[in-house]
């Protein structure tokens, strides 16, 4: 992303206006595949802008911006592995002469030990250093056509103001259940403190929440500033969506809006929704032993407080049109397994029943809970690989009859 002294924005009546790059503009085009071939090259630093210089690249308005996108996706190749040795022989031998000869000069003093050592003067100080970053070589690790970078660039603006957010009002239209899921894990894996309104999430409609900025914080900002921006490029694989964050510029109060028709593109991957192989026996197996009931994919969402949120995995709806949601606690988010229990405990949610996978039953907290819980003894159920039909059923019929 871009750094505050790289942000390229104006501020008019309290709004903010970001200054896009047009990704079709033959000049900016011309000047990332300059800029490309520079960074292919595997040359230094200090190289690749002495070159840039030389090539009167660097005098562009936009070569710093665009120049940090690039070096964002650079690792840092290994320096030799005699560097320390070779190091140590140049001071050694350095020290040697001036102990023993009597100089007049600096100057004369590294003409002597350039000739000593059979090496200019220059390499000898870079042979000194070249383990340290600006000396080793610099290789490309993104291959992007030169309007995949500007994308890129545009999308860094944003987060870069981002990190001045004190909240951020988000919108998105109506979504699929997979690609709730993925925005819900997002928010989750990215650790960002989100208030939802209350009622379901239908898939049919928009939905809006409000995301705590790092400004709205006592602590810890920069980090949870930099979560926020990393999230960021997620709203964009969201086909309909709003954005408002308040921002505080130059100490200022003011507001950056925007929506899915500027045209902002992702350059994260779409990850794939998986469907577990089981699933389709399962849905058979039960509708057979279950005709008063009927299982589908849920859509449903649930605030539970304490920024957490329940996304139930199955609901099942019977005859009489009551609904009852099923949610799976696998061994990749056993960290919420406790909470959720005891969310439900509270009676707020009685239309819940709750699955743990087996591998995270045996973990000693969940263990203890599970077994102390009278709760889940007559709510929920541990499964090995997938939940079985008959198991399901059962404790449905059980809630039907209480």
């Amino acid at each position: 992303m871009l750094t505050k002294d790289l942000l390229r924005y104006r501020i008019r009546t309290e709004k903010v206006y970001p200054g896009f790059v047009d990704v079709s503009d033959v000049a900016l085009l011309a000047l990332v595949e300059s800029m490309h071939t520079l960074f292919s090259a595997g040359t230094t630093e200090q190289e690749l802008q002495d070159t840039a210089c030389q090539l009167g690249l660097d005098v562009h308005p936009l070569y710093a911006g665009i120049k940090k996108i690039f070096l964002d996706q650079c690792d840092l190749g290994e320096s030799q592995g005699e560097v320390e040795i070779q190091r140590w022989k140049i001071i050694e031998e350095a020290q040697h002469l001036r102990q023993d000869t009597l100089l007049s000069s600096i100057a004369q003093y590294q003409e002597q030990v350039s000739h000593l050592l059979q090496k200019p003067t220059s390499q000898l100080q870079m042979e000194l250093y070249q383990d340290l970053p600006q000396y080793r070589p610099l290789l490309l690790q993104a291959q992007h056509t030169a309007s995949d970078w500007l994308h890129r660039y545009n999308c860094a603006l944003i987060q870069g103001l981002l990190i001045h957010a004190k909240k951020v009002h988000l919108e998105v239209g109506p979504l699929s259940v997979a690609q709730r899921r993925e925005l819900l894990r997002s928010l989750k894996f990215h650790r960002l403190l989100v208030s939802f309104p209350e009622g379901e999430w239908k898939s049919d409609a928009p939905y809006a929440m409000e995301i705590s900025g790092p400004l709205d914080l006592f602590e810890k900002t920069t980090l949870y500033g930099m979560n926020l921006a990393a999230f960021f490029p997620r709203v964009l694989h969201v086909p309909i969506w709003k954005l408002q964050a308040e921002l505080v510029l130059k100490k200022k109060p003011c507001l950056l809006s925007l929506t899915h028709q500027q045209g902002l593109r992702s350059h994260y991957t779409v990850r794939d929704h998986y469907v577990p192989e089981a699933l389709p026996q399962f849905t058979q197996t039960f509708q057979e032993i279950c005709p008063d009931w009927q299982v589908q994919a849920a859509s449903a969402f649930f605030p539970m407080g304490k920024n957490t949120y329940c996304c139930p995995d199955f609901v099942f709806e019977h005859t009489t049109g009551q609904k009852v949601y099923l949610e799976l606690f696998h061994r990749w988010h056993s960290s919420q397994a406790v909470s959720r229990i005891e969310a439900a405990e509270t009676g707020k949610y009685p239309g819940i029943l709750l699955g743990i996978c087996k591998s995270i039953a045996k973990q000693k907290s969940i263990q203890d809970k599970l077994e102390k819980s009278q709760w889940f003894q007559q709510n929920g159920f541990v499964f090995t690989e997938f939940p079985r039909a008959k198991v399901v059923s059962s404790l449905l019929e059980t809630r039907n009859t209480r």
